[in-house]
Parts: structure tokens; sequence; C-alpha cells
């Protein structure tokens, strides 16, 4: 089996900067070693622009990303339930391995093959169905690193 670990949970949030506020305020008393960074991207899926603030991890520990996203799905969640729980993510060095597995454990993918990022080419994703997961997505991605304030590939190990 590859080796994975679990890496953030993103919530998706109607009003980015507001969101990054409210966590902040929150993080400083409960996790303050881990409110100090946070890495701004923005990303398009489709066409469909997000936006997203990930406040760094400096322990190694899982993190909280918070995105606001134009794409239609993500819109009328927001409607029908509210800010929430968007996905759950997993990095690893072996993304087609982890899909291979997936697949033969028959767990549905929302597509056949790992995607690529539009804006961090180097960056492979598989998401696990909301069926299969509860209404949660499940995407194992790339592993990355921070570097001066951007994400960059985690060199191999």
């Amino acid at each position: 089996m590859a080796k994975t670990r679990f890496d953030h949970v993103a919530l998706l949030v109607r009003n980015l900067e507001q969101s990054v506020a409210d966590f902040r305020d929150v993080l400083n008393v409960v996790d303050s070693e881990n409110s100090l960074e946070i890495v701004w991207d923005s990303d398009s899926e489709n066409g469909y622009v997000y936006r997203a603030a990930t406040f760094v991890s400096k322990n190694g520990g899982a993190v909280v990303q918070l995105l606001e996203s134009e794409h239609p799905k993500d819109k009328e969640r927001l409607v029908t339930k509210g800010e929430g729980v968007h996905h759950l993510e997993f990095c690893t060095d072996e993304v087609e391995t982890i899909s291979s597995e997936l697949k033969s454990k028959g767990v549905p993918l929302l597509s056949e093959n790992p995607t690529r990022s539009e804006t961090h080419p180097w960056q492979e994703s598989v998401v696990v169905s909301p069926q299969k997961t509860h209404g949660v997505l499940v995407k194992v991605t790339t592993s990355y690193s921070v570097q001066n304030s951007q994400w960059v590939p985690r060199p191999r190990r």
C-alpha cells in the first residue's frame, strides 16, 4: 500500500477574507503555532475559479483550508447546506498507485485517471466520489510544501 498522510480539511465559505479573520481569531487561541502563515492561492477547475487560504502547519500536523468557489455545484451547496466541510485531503508521492488501489477495491472516483492542477502542473489529484464518503469529497494529491508562501512540490523521499 502506498504511503499517505492526512493534510487538511477544506471548508467551503461564502466570504474568504471574513472567514480567514474569524478562523485566525480561533486559531490564535487553540493552535497559535499554526495561525501565523497563510498561503493564498487561486486555481480553476473545469474553467471555474476558486480561491483558497490555507493556514500553514509549523509542526507537520493537519491544517484548515478555507475555500471560496465559483463552481456551480459549490454555489448550490452553499444555498442548500450552507458553509461547511468541502473536502478532506491526503498527500502522497504515489497518486497513480493510490488511484489504482482505490479502483481495485471498487471505490468510485470522480475521474478515471488522476487530474492535473491548471496552475500547479506538478500536482496530480484523484477524488473519491462523495456518494461513497457520505457527502464529503476525499482528495488524494501530490505531496507539497510551502516556500515563500507558495505551494511547491515536496522532494521525493
